[in-house]
């Protein structure tokens, strides 16, 4: 009765630490031109890349592309969709 209990405690620790993990995970990413994407998830999380949008250079945001990227668990069950806009990089130039 006690390896019971033990094995629903092993195995509550186990979806705790892949919930944890998927709500630490943000619903939209922006990065600079030239800028991986390291999302870092766990085992059985798998992410599937949508088609790439290009798109010329808007004047408010300075999109360069967007793409979305699905997170699944074991490809059979949707978890999560991630919007990922990629702009232009900034200089910042510190003036007296």
């Amino acid at each position: 009765m006690k390896k019971i209990y033990i094995y629903f405690i092993l195995f509550m620790c186990v979806i705790l630490a892949y919930v944890t993990n998927l709500t630490a995970i943000p619903n939209s990413i922006i990065l600079f031109k030239n800028e991986t994407l390291n999302l870092g998830v766990i085992y059985g999380i798998f992410e599937n890349r949508e088609k790439v949008i290009q798109t010329s250079l808007n004047t408010e945001e300075n999109i360069i592309k967007e793409e979305t990227i699905h997170l699944s668990l074991f490809n059979l069950i949707k978890i999560k969709d991630i919007n990922v806009k990629t702009i232009e990089s900034k200089k910042v130039i510190p003036l007296r």
